[in-house]
């Protein structure tokens, strides 16, 4: 029984995610599991709906906006990647409650976040994000430092 069955990674497309994402595909890969890759578009949409006409518009604008992330996030592993066992997800929603729902309803069994730029020990632990998932998510979470220039 792997280690990890499944390893669900939180990309923002920053440095820092670029680092957990490699962390996250290297323990999917040692463990035998499936990988996950998350991306959550925050606060979309914010705005007020007063016509089907601009509930379609709105609706049309998301799903392409969706479609053009679920290409970013195919490109950032090769096709072969943790043996084709990766699957990718876009959430919409406040980020540290939209990973913690990712990774309950994908099974994870580690969440891996990446630090933000500059973040010191006392910030990062009190991050908004970071706490909510370390917090409530019911499995090991791990959150890997920036990368070093």
């Amino acid at each position: 029984m792997p280690l990890f069955r499944r390893v669900l990674v939180a990309v923002d497309f920053s440095p820092s995610s670029d680092v957990a994402l490699a962390q996250a595909r290297v323990l999917a890969e040692v463990s035998g599991g499936d990988l996950v890759v998350l991306h959550v578009l925050e606060g979309f949409p914010r705005q007020t709906v007063y016509s089907a006409g601009r509930a379609a518009q709105l609706i049309g604008r998301f799903e392409g906006r969706v479609d053009a992330l679920d290409r970013q996030l195919r490109a950032l592993l090769p096709a072969n990647a943790v043996d084709g066992r990766v699957e990718y997800v876009t959430a919409s929603g406040v980020a540290g409650d939209a990973i913690v729902a990712a990774a309950a309803e994908h099974g994870a069994d580690l969440v891996v976040l990446g630090a933000s730029q500059g973040a010191r020990l006392d910030r990062l632990v009190s991050g908004s994000t970071v706490k909510t998932v370390v917090r409530n998510a019911g499995c090991a979470v791990l959150v890997t430092p920036p990368p070093s220039d």
